[in-house]
């Protein structure tokens, strides 16, 4: 194994951590302003009836719905659930309709059982969405007030996130060498984080650290939470098999439902990785 890559690798590692420990009250600060004065911006303009306000150089802050969630399927009662009852519903629907009308009431089924929506949120756009209407010239004054503290504390976390971006970027490529050329436990020593006063204390303040390829995380079992995607193409598929009985359909669409559920398949685990603990 090459000490270069190894040493490489800590020293990305320890980059980002410096980084991380300077800016976190910072980076705490800015989201917290930016989702107060989301808040506070969304709420009026929701009170002044305005769906959308100009915002320089282009840009457009706009009142966006929430998007209304589906209801978590975890098990496979739920799953079950969600077809039952589907036949009186197609009864009509020709056969090559079939899948796609029963996942679009599977789909509307877990919407409307799902959580109720939030409240509006604001969303800077590039440009306007041909459906909105032309925003007013002028935003009300309370509104514009917030606008630009808003927009200000959004900018300052865009910035927070685009300086540690390359450093978690130079954290994964070294991590992306080091991992094939490492075998059982390495270990390297590191100088201190941050410079001491003397050499004594330098001497002191370093470490050893244990470099190993950590174990795999752990894979997705078949029962866990179930996706609204990969839940409707699992009924659109259990729909294609069930089809050809259109008398027992229902009892035919849960069985078919209740089988590929019971044999879907484990997720692979998660990609390798660098663990890096203190030595002795």
């Amino acid at each position: 194994m090459s000490d270069e890559a190894l040493v490489a690798y800590c020293e990305a590692r320890d980059a980002v951590q410096r980084h991380e420990r300077a800016t976190r009250e910072a980076r705490t600060e800015q989201v917290d302003a930016e989702r107060t004065l989301g808040g506070l911006l969304s709420e009026s303009m929701a009170r002044h009836a305005v769906a959308c306000v100009p915002a320089g150089e282009g840009r457009y802050v706009r009142l966006a719905p929430a998007a209304r969630r589906a209801m978590a399927v975890k098990t496979e009662e739920d799953a079950l659930s969600l077809v039952e009852d589907v036949a009186r519903h197609v009864r009509d629907v020709p056969a090559e309709e079939l899948p796609a009308a029963v996942v679009a009431l599977v789909r509307e089924r877990a919407r409307a059982r799902g959580p109720p929506p939030g409240p509006p949120r604001v969303r800077v756009l590039s440009k306007l969405p041909v459906r909105l209407p032309a925003p007013p010239p002028l935003a009300p004054a309370e509104t514009q007030r917030l606008l630009a503290p808003y927009l200000e504390a959004r900018r300052e976390r865009a910035e927070a996130r685009a300086a540690l971006a390359p450093l978690r970027a130079a954290r994964k490529r070294t991590e992306a060498a080091l991992l094939p050329q490492l075998h059982g436990v390495a270990t390297v020593r590191m100088a201190a984080p941050a410079p001491a006063s003397d050499g004594a204390a330098q001497a002191a303040a370093a470490r050893t650290l244990r470099v190993e390829v950590a174990p795999p995380r752990a894979a997705r079992s078949s029962s866990s939470a179930l996706g609204v995607r990969a839940l409707l193409e699992l009924v659109r598929a259990a729909t294609e098999e069930a089809a050809a009985d259109r008398v027992g359909f229902d009892a035919a669409l849960r069985a078919a439902v209740a089988r590929r559920l019971r044999e879907r398949p484990t997720a692979a685990p998660g990609p390798a990785r660098v663990r890096v603990t203190r030595g002795a």
